[in-house]
C-alpha cells in the first residue's frame, strides 16, 4: 500500500516522497518525472531503524519546506540555513501506526539525500 504522495519541483524535474507499508511497517520512497503523469521509482530515502529506536517501525515524511505557499506557485523546496527541509512521523513498534509515535524535522544539503 502507498499513501502520503508529497510532490514537489527539485531542478528540472519533479519529485515525490511517498509512503509505503508493507504490512510491517512503513517506509519513504522518492519517485521521479519530468510531466507529473509517468513516475519512476528512484530510491529508498527512509526505512527501519535498529530494534528499540524510535524509528524501529519505520519513518514516514508529511511535508517540508517551500519557497512559496501560494496556491498558484510551483511547489519549489525551500532551505533555510542553506539546507532543505522535512517533517517527518517514525513508530516505535511495527504494524499500523502504533503507539506511541514520534514527530521531527531533518535535513538534506540537496534536498534528495
Amino acid at each position: 500500500m502507498t499513501d502520503c504522495p508529497f510532490v514537489f519541483k527539485l531542478g528540472a524535474g519533479w519529485k515525490m516522497f511517498y509512503t509505503a507499508f508493507n504490512g510491517s511497517g512503513y517506509q519513504t520512497a522518492m519517485a521521479n518525472s519530468t510531466d507529473l503523469i509517468n513516475w519512476q521509482f528512484e530510491k529508498l530515502v527512509l526505512s527501519f531503524g535498529q530494534e528499540g529506536a524510535f524509528d524501529y517501525g519505520g519513518v514516514t515524511i508529511g511535508s517540508a519546506l517551500l519557497e512559496s505557499y501560494e496556491i498558484s506557485s510551483l511547489r519549489e523546496l525551500g532551505q533555510y540555513d542553506g539546507r532543505y527541509w522535512a517533517l517527518y512521523g517514525a513508530y516505535h513498534g511495527r504494524g499500523y501506526e502504533t503507539r506511541p509515535g514520534a514527530e521531527g524535522a531533518l535535513w538534506s544539503a540537496d534536498g534528495v539525500n
